[in-house]
């Protein structure tokens, strides 16, 4: 399938878009941003043939970016948990969860499923990155 493919560089249009969205507030998530971009120029360039290059350029778009996040998502959310290191804190913060015993000593708390809890929202595993219904059609990063 290599052979196949043929060198192009890649233009990412919604790139500055991005890079204004991305969280900056610790080491990993910006090593994550070159990560990402990667990643996109790399299933853009995977997707070719389904694309029309312009002057030897492929322009990554909304689909693109999509399957990106699909790949990054699990760093994506380690990124995240990792910032809190008591996951069923972060539980407990977002409502899925609630205490029942508190923990003392070598006895470990109890907690059970939150009465009401929120759905799971897709996007908030992506640390506040846009979602790729906003990735806009325009600008010009390569």
């Amino acid at each position: 399938m290599q052979r196949l493919l043929q060198p192009y560089q890649i233009a990412i249009p919604f790139a500055p878009f991005i890079a204004e969205r991305f969280p900056t507030d610790r080491v990993e998530a910006r090593r994550l941003m070159p990560h990402l971009m990667s990643t996109i120029k790399s299933v853009c360039l995977l997707r070719q043939y389904q694309k029309r290059p312009e002057n030897g350029v492929l322009v990554a778009d909304g689909e693109d970016y999509r399957l990106s996040l699909k790949l990054i998502t699990p760093t994506l959310r380690r990124l995240s948990d990792a910032a809190d290191a008591n996951v069923l804190r972060v539980l407990a913060e977002r409502g899925f969860i609630v205490e029942t015993q508190e923990g003392r000593g070598n006895r470990p708390a109890k907690f059970k499923l939150a009465p009401g809890a929120p759905e799971p929202d897709a996007a908030s595993d992506l640390g506040g990155l846009p979602t790729p219904a906003e990735i806009p059609d325009q600008g010009g990063a390569v």
